[in-house]
């Protein structure tokens, strides 16, 4: 790896005889991240620029002619959305070699931006070993997706590891892994990091038998992740104050996962309190 430096409110109703007040049903919590609910309909209270001029214009997937040559002209991929932090932008990019067969021979990457003189000017590049499993065969090229929370920026890294960068420099903090000190090349980090309000990110794990066809064998695990945000090592995960899964859910985790469909039983989700040696 190297990297290059420069509460829901409560609705209450006067009946008309005047004695008494109605509690109206409480909306659920907003959920600002994936555009709010499965329907995406999420919108933010700021307008926009209006869509009549190109500010900048970056190339973040060079891999693009082949992949749609490949597939009847269609573009089958998942990419992060741009994050904004103040002045700055953070979007991953892409390199290697597009083959139909395997996702593996892409290399994923996270790239910091700014804005110099209305210029959206490239700050540094992180090199990613995050590997998305299976092939376009299988499904859509999962999401390699970041995440910003606690001043840092969180990144997916290969066997269920992530990592915690400088939004600065890109340089690495430290690598966050679950699983202990070793990194296995079948086990996958497989949804996009998400952080709530307390600064702790979750994400999805996915151990398979091998990288070979998704569906010609069975997974061997998966995992909910949590990882706190004094993490700063390696720490197997433990269970914790998450608790299993209701029965529907269990069934609803063994039948699909964030990539295809996933048939290994649900396990107990699991909890990364940190290293505080």
């Amino acid at each position: 790896m190297r990297h290059a430096g420069l509460g829901a409110g409560v609705t209450v109703a006067i009946a008309a005889a005047g004695a008494f007040l109605m509690a109206a049903p409480t909306p659920p919590p907003d959920w600002p991240q994936w555009a709010q609910n499965p329907q995406h309909t999420g919108f933010l209270n700021v307008k926009g620029q209006d869509l009549n001029r190109i500010v900048a214009d970056v190339v973040y997937d060079p891999l693009v002619p082949d992949e749609q040559a490949l597939n009847g002209g269609e573009l089958l991929v998942h990419y992060q959305v741009p994050l904004v932090d103040g002045n700055d932008v953070f979007m991953e990019s892409k390199a290697g070699n597009y083959n139909k067969g395997t996702y593996s021979s892409q290399t994923w990457h996270q790239n910091g931006f700014t804005w110099v003189n209305g210029q959206l000017t490239k700050m540094w590049t992180f090199d990613s070993d995050w590997i998305a499993p299976g092939s376009q065969n299988d499904f859509w090229e999962p999401v390699y997706h970041a995440a910003l929370a606690n001043g840092f920026l969180y990144d997916p890294g290969q066997g269920g590891t992530i990592f915690k960068l400088n939004k600065g420099d890109g340089s690495v903090v430290t690598r966050i892994n679950p699983f202990g000190k070793m990194i296995d090349p079948n086990t996958y980090t497989v949804s996009p990091l998400t952080a709530d309000g307390a600064g702790n990110i979750y994400y999805n794990v996915l151990k398979l038998q091998n990288n070979g066809p998704f569906y010609g064998t069975d997974a061997v695990d998966s995992w909910l992740v949590k990882v706190a945000p004094d993490a700063r090592g390696a720490d197997r995960p433990v269970p914790g104050r998450l608790q299993q899964c209701p029965a529907s859910v269990a069934a609803h985790r063994r039948r699909r996962s964030a990539v295809g469909a996933l048939r290994a039983p649900a396990r107990r989700p699991q909890y990364c309190p940190g290293d505080r040696a």
